[in-house]
């Protein structure tokens, strides 16, 4: 095998899409969000299997990917959330991209390129990152005002308009429920006045399981999509993808022996060391040296030793190994979220910084 691979099962992808569109009883329309090559797992062939399964739309982070996407051949929606440059207008256009607008500034910017541009409206109403600023019943009026200045631009064709929440998998659900009524306040306030806003949109992952009454016209699925739902469920979803290397060296250490960068780990006793081909440039997290397990046959080995930029060494002394054998770093068997928790951070982090030189591998059986 090559020194680290990253399989991707697309069999459990549309088992995990076909899950989120199952949900609830109200008929929707599920975006995958592929930004960041889909978490690591591999944008254009993600959203060339979805895509033939079905799905109409698909989100990413910039213009760029939204050009990758196209440029391999995918036909359906892509909105870009961040903010292209105006300058880009030709690209968005001719591409029939759709672009996220958050400001009155940047839609007369838009606008002033006189291309016809497809356009989402973000609505800030609880995030304070990006979006029309709409935390709270009186700034609807004047954001309504705004929007009904956009939908008047000879060039801008607004076919969405959609928020985000800040904690949808929180216990508590009070804020995003405020969030939710703010923009459905706003929804209201523009149908008055007669503004067409196309697909409505609120759900992220989280809130596509624990809020179906919020699905409205489309839900925006990342995290799940991939295997690991950020709320507790009973609906079956599996990890897409499992990270493996192999085994490159083996050696028999002595007591007071060390391993590694920095002499952080020294054997107490004979052991059997073996060198893994994975390191932190790969993306399994330097912050884990001393503090993982890998698996040999569902064996759990512990990492030992500090994680080296292409190299990470294991315990082989009671397990049976030899060069060439497979090493899991994580998958079915193991939990990325095991690894998140360890180190303080979340699994979208460690399944966006597999790197690209861990080969991607694709299984499907259509």
């Amino acid at each position: 095998m090559e020194r680290c691979v990253a399989y991707i099962d697309l069999n459990k992808l549309l088992n995990n899409y076909n899950t989120l569109e199952s949900i609830g009883s109200s008929s929707y329309k599920v975006m995958s969000v592929v930004k960041a090559n889909a978490y690591g797992h591999g944008s254009v062939e993600v959203s060339k299997h979805l895509e033939n399964h079905g799905c109409q739309h698909f989100g990413v982070a910039c213009l760029e990917e939204a050009l990758e996407l196209r440029n391999n051949g995918i036909k359906s929606m892509i909105l870009v959330f961040g903010r292209s440059d105006p300058s880009d207008a030709e690209k968005l256009s001719m591409n029939n991209i759709t672009q996220t607008v958050e400001s009155i500034d940047y839609a007369i910017k838009l606008n002033e390129s006189g291309l016809p541009i497809n356009i989402h409206i973000n609505i800030d109403s609880g995030m304070s990152r990006i979006g029309f600023y709409c935390h709270r019943e009186e700034n609807i009026d004047s954001v309504a005002s705004q929007i009904e200045q956009i939908s008047k631009m000879n060039n801008l064709n607004i076919t969405g308009i959609y928020t985000h929440f800040e904690g949808a998998e929180k216990e508590d659900s009070s804020h995003t429920l405020h969030q939710f009524n703010v923009y459905m306040s706003l929804i209201k306030e523009l149908e008055k006045r007669k503004v067409n806003v196309g697909i409505r949109h609120v759900c992220n992952s989280s809130a596509t399981i624990k809020f179906p009454e919020m699905h409205l016209d489309m839900v925006r699925c990342g995290i799940a999509i991939y295997g690991y739902p950020p709320v507790e469920t009973n609906l079956k979803f599996e990890p897409v993808m499992t990270l493996a290397s192999k085994i490159i060296s083996m050696r028999n250490v002595v007591p007071g022996d060390s391993i590694s960068y920095g002499a952080k780990y020294v054997a107490d006793k004979n052991m059997t060391i073996a060198t893994v081909s994975i390191g932190y440039a790969d993306g399994y997290p330097r912050a884990l040296s001393n503090n993982d397990f890998v698996l040999l046959n569902k064996a759990e080995l512990p990492v030992v030793g500090t994680i080296c930029m292409d190299a990470i060494m294991i315990d082989t002394t009671n397990a049976y190994a030899k060069i060439d054998d497979e090493i899991i770093l994580f998958g079915n068997d193991k939990s990325v979220e095991i690894l998140s928790k360890k180190i303080g951070t979340i699994s979208y982090e460690i399944l966006c910084n597999v790197g690209k030189r861990a080969k991607r591998i694709y299984k499907k059986t259509s």
